[in-house]
């Protein structure tokens, strides 16, 4: 699996740094990006370290958090694509709680709008059957090409 963590016209997004929602995003390589689909969206006050954990954890641990198999790991014709869907600026001397409620309300907009494969559409909850939807979507996916 190609990676393309943060990346926007060939350089690092540097909004990655700072608060907000991100989305993973998968597909085929070479493919548009509008045929991509949203696999997973969250929140963090530095979206980076927090995605760069999930990549961790995905990748080396448990695939299957975002509903992906070992075999979709190890396809090299598929893309994961991390990036910023809204970066969130947060005012100065804004208390954490009300950052992190900020933050949990702007995933939830974003996660009704982009209807991410692995999650639920009115909560950021995963999805028990997760797996099974994701690999459906990139088994179809794969055989168009």
């Amino acid at each position: 699996m190609n990676i393309k963590f943060f990346e926007k016209d060939g350089i690092l997004d540097v909004r990655a740094v700072k608060a907000g929602v991100y989305q993973f995003k998968i597909g085929v390589v070479g493919e548009d990006e509008s045929k991509y689909v949203s696999l997973y969206v969250g929140e963090s006050y530095s979206m980076m370290i927090r995605c760069s954990n999930h990549v961790y954890e995905v990748i080396h641990n448990d695939p299957t958090y975002f509903g992906l198999k070992k075999t979709h790991i190890d396809n090299e014709k598929l893309s994961l694509i991390v990036e910023v869907y809204e970066s969130v600026e947060i005012p100065p001397g804004t208390s954490n709680s009300e950052r992190d409620r900020t933050l949990r309300n702007r995933e939830l907009s974003a996660i009704e709008k982009l209807k991410p494969l692995a999650q639920l559409e009115t909560s950021d909850n995963l999805k028990k059957n997760r797996v099974e939807v994701v690999s459906a979507v990139l088994d179809k996916m794969l055989n168009e090409i």
